[in-house]
C-alpha cells in the first residue's frame, strides 16, 4: 500500500500495476517504456520466496515519495524505483535485498550474507554503503546517472547523424549542507552503437591554480571535451548487460590506443555516464546535462 494506491505485480505476464481510487480507470498499468524488460525479467526462476530463493518484494519509501520494486532472480536480479508523482521509472539500484518492507515512516531491508542475517534501516548511514553490518570493510558503491542524447530530426522526420563535441553540466557537491564549489563528478564514460570512450577520470580543483585541468568550471557549470573512441574491435561487444550496470568490457577497450586511431564520436545517439565515487560521504546534486553537437557532413 502506498500514498497513491495499492501497488502490485503480476509476474506471469510481466505486469506492474497501481490500483487507485479513480472510478473510471482504477487499475493503472505502469510498465510503460519498460514493458519488454519487465515482461522478461519478472519471470521467476524456481521458487517465489525471496527469503529462501528467488522472489519479488515491494515497499513504499516515504522519504523520497517512491515505490521500490526488488526482484531476486539469479543473475537477472534488480531493484528499481517508480515515482508516482511524475509517473516515471527513475533509477536502478545496486542493492538486492532478500526482502524489503516499510512502516509509515521507515524503509527496511532484510539481507543474509555469509550465513549472517541482518535487518537494515534504509536511507541512513554512509552514502553508497549497503549491508555494512555484514561486510567487514564495506566499500561504497559509486553513484552514476546515464543520460541519453538522441540526434535531431531533419525536415523529413529522420534522425540525423551528429558529432558529439563537448558536454556541459551543472552540479553541486555538499558536505554537512555546505557547498564545495570546486568539486563535481569523478568520471565520465561515453558510448554509442559502435564507439566507447573508456572510463575517464576527471580532475577537479580551482581552474586558475591548475590550468591543465581537462574540465572547466566557469560561471558555475562544468565542461568536458577530452573524449575519443578507444574500442579495439567494432565487431565485438564492448558493453555488458543491464544486470551488470552496462559496464564497459575492458577486453575490448584500449586506453593506450595511438592518438591518430582515436575517432570522434559520431552517431544518431550518445549515452553519457556521469559517475561520483561516494568515497567521502558527500552529497552530489546534478541539475542539468547538455550535449553540444553538430550535424555530421557524411
Amino acid at each position: 500500500m502506498t500514498n497513491y494506491g495499492y501497488f502490485f505485480v503480476d509476474a506471469e505476464v510481466g505486469g506492474v500495476y497501481l490500483y487507485t481510487a479513480n472510478n473510471k480507470s482504477p487499475i493503472k498499468d505502469l510498465t510503460q517504456v519498460l514493458r519488454t524488460f519487465l515482461r522478461d525479467s519478472l519471470k521467476l526462476v524456481l521458487t517465489d520466496n525471496p527469503f529462501t530463493g528467488n522472489g519479488i518484494s515491494v515497499a513504499w519509501d516515504e522519504k523520497y515519495d517512491r515505490i521500490i520494486l526488488s526482484v531476486k532472480n539469479g543473475v537477472t536480479s534488480f531493484t528499481l524505483s517508480y515515482y508516482p508523482n511524475s509517473d516515471s521509472w527513475g533509477l536502478f539500484h545496486d542493492y538486492i535485498p532478500d526482502f524489503i518492507f516499510n512502516t509509515r515512516t521507515k524503509l527496511f531491508l532484510y539481507k543474509t550474507q555469509s550465513n549472517v542475517s541482518k535487518l537494515f534501516i534504509h536511507n541512513e548511514g554512509a552514502k553508497g554503503v549497503y549491508y555494512n553490518a555484514i561486510q567487514t570493510t564495506p566499500t561504497p558503491y559509486p553513484f552514476f546517472v546515464d543520460v541519453v542524447f538522441k540526434g535531431r530530426k531533419d525536415q523529413k522526420g529522420n534522425t540525423i547523424t551528429e558529432i558529439l563535441q563537448s558536454l556541459t553540466w551543472i552540479s553541486e557537491v555538499t558536505e554537512n549542507n555546505v557547498s564545495i564549489w570546486d568539486e563535481t563528478i569523478d568520471h565520465i564514460t561515453i558510448w554509442n552503437s559502435f564507439q566507447a570512450s573508456g572510463k575517464i577520470a576527471l580532475t577537479d580543483g580551482v581552474l586558475m591554480a591548475n590550468p591543465n585541468l581537462n574540465n572547466r568550471n566557469p560561471n558555475g557549470s562544468w565542461n568536458f571535451n577530452g573524449f575519443r573512441d578507444v574500442v579495439n574491435n567494432k565487431g565485438q561487444a564492448f558493453v555488458d548487460t543491464i544486470f551488470n550496470d552496462f559496464r564497459l568490457l575492458s577486453g575490448n577497450i584500449n586506453n593506450n590506443m595511438s592518438w591518430f586511431n582515436k575517432r570522434r564520436f559520431e552517431d544518431k545517439y550518445f549515452i553519457v555516464r556521469l559517475e561520483y565515487d561516494n568515497l567521502q560521504n558527500k552529497e552530489i546534486i546534478l541539475y542539468e546535462v547538455t550535449a553540444n553537437e553538430r550535424a555530421s557532413s557524411r
